[in-house]
């Protein structure tokens, strides 16, 4: 576990993607999509997902981008490199028994497990069973990819490109 980082510092920190994202596709995701993955994710055809790698001052992510076409169902994931590997920062959802939300580690211990996708000690703000003040809504592509990255903190453009 990283003691010294904290989940909530990290999804705050501006961010500025280093290179292009991929177009949404569908089947596996590779892992150098998003690293912290053993090997590629198979996920369901149903889904589709895109992935970027950002950049911060201090540190280097990756955001994977998941939806389901055939019924409202989303997940954005943002992974940071740290020194002893990939660690899991926070997973952003959204879905039919739960309106928008977001997994972190953030439990009383503090910091980030290391390769580790579900770390033990997630929780879910607001918790997931509760009422929700945004309610789960049917998103398209684009305003899904848009609300991730206005989320997790991140400029679609290069560091310096709007000036």
């Amino acid at each position: 576990m990283l003691a010294t980082v904290n989940p909530r510092e990290l999804i705050r920190q501006p961010k500025w993607t280093a290179n292009a994202p991929k177009d949404w596709a569908q089947g596996p995701v590779g892992r150098r999509y998003f690293p912290i993955f053993k090997g590629q994710l198979g996920i369901n055809p149903q889904w589709i997902w895109r992935a970027v790698a950002l950049d911060s001052e201090d540190y280097e992510f990756r955001l994977l981008v998941q939806m389901r076409q055939d019924k409202p169902n989303y997940k954005a994931w943002l992974a940071v490199k740290t020194t002893e590997g990939w660690a899991m920062v926070a997973r952003l959802e959204s879905h039919s028994h739960a309106g928008l939300h977001c997994h972190a580690e953030c439990g009383p211990g503090g910091g980030l497990t290391v390769g580790e996708i579900e770390p033990a000690d997630m929780l879910s703000f607001p918790y997931w069973k509760s009422a929700h003040r945004r309610p789960h809504v049917l998103r398209g592509k684009k305003e899904w990819w848009e609300l991730a990255l206005k989320f997790f903190r991140a400029h679609a453009a290069a560091r310096g490109d709007l000036l």
